[in-house]
């Protein structure tokens, strides 16, 4: 049987701290940093939606792909918000 134990804040601070000098994330530290639940973050990376590589079992995040991919989500997101829009303000 196995037993999450979860680190004290200042050690998950000290954690975050040291992947500065990676180039790569793994999928939790990921999710931790953009705010997202594992599951769904994992799923995402799963499904391809996330830029990931494999590294044996484990997939990793590169952490610029992961800025572009955010960049690219966020100008998605306004581009459907122009298109939504104008049909908004049709309805009033």
């Amino acid at each position: 049987m196995y037993h999450l134990v979860h680190p004290a804040p200042e050690v998950e601070v000290a954690r975050l701290d040291a992947t500065s000098e990676r180039t790569t994330l793994t999928v939790p530290e990921a999710a931790r940093l953009l705010g997202l639940g594992l599951s769904k973050f994992s799923d995402m990376v799963v499904s391809g939606q996330v830029p990931s590589i494999k590294a044996g079992r484990r997939r990793l995040i590169p952490k610029d792909a992961l800025d572009q991919w955010v960049r690219d989500e966020i100008e998605r997101a306004r581009a459907e918000g122009e298109r939504a829009a104008p049909a908004a303000r049709r309805r009033r």
